[in-house]
């Protein structure tokens, strides 16, 4: 991409690079690259953190390491649900469903106000793990001012990654985007 090496894991509805990784971080001149992108420097030294967000636009890249470690922690769900902000905030929602559930996830204006200055473009990553004993089906939803894009069910023993993105954080029109990330496997 514009000359950079770089492996593309995920597309957004826009086709524009939403999750990729490499040895060389894109510069500046880098154009494709949704805003809220993540780049994954695949020889980082031990220790070091690799992850990189586009922090400019899609046709000015601009990297920065993520450099803030959140704490995950993990919500117990069972059956349908809704889910707060401060749920999903935490980062994992382990389910143990007993039937096909659907987990919806906060309105965009209750995520925004739980985001202490919110602005758009910025983004977070969380977790859905189906622990049931069956074969029972997790669905993600969107709660209002919310759009998923992506596979939004989550079968009997499979994690899936999403990336959560700030869209609009005016009052009253607040948006965000849900995308499921594929992640490489061995």
């Amino acid at each position: 991409v514009n000359g950079v090496g770089v492996q593309v894991l995920e597309y957004d509805g826009d086709s524009k690079i939403l999750l990729c990784t490499g040895t060389t971080v894109p510069t500046a001149d880098s154009s494709g690259f949704a805003k809220g992108c993540l780049f994954i420097k695949t020889d980082a030294a031990n220790g070091t953190r690799a992850v990189y967000e586009n922090q400019g636009t899609t046709s000015a890249a601009a990297f920065s390491r993520v450099g803030e470690t959140q704490k995950a922690e993990q919500v117990a769900l069972t059956d349908t649900a809704t889910v707060t902000a401060a749920q999903l905030l935490k980062r994992v929602l382990d389910g143990t469903p007993t039937t096909a559930a659907t987990y919806t996830l906060p309105t965009a204006a209750l995520l925004v106000d739980a985001l202490a200055g919110a602005s758009v473009g910025d983004s977070f990553l969380f977790f859905v793990n189906n622990k049931s004993t069956g074969a029972n089906t997790i669905t993600v939803a969107a709660g209002d001012g919310g759009t998923g894009d992506g596979t939004l069910t989550v079968a009997q023993n499979v994690v899936r990654a999403f990336v959560v993105i700030i869209t609009n954080v005016t009052s009253g029109s607040e948006a965000v985007s849900y995308t499921h990330l594929t992640l490489p496997t061995k």
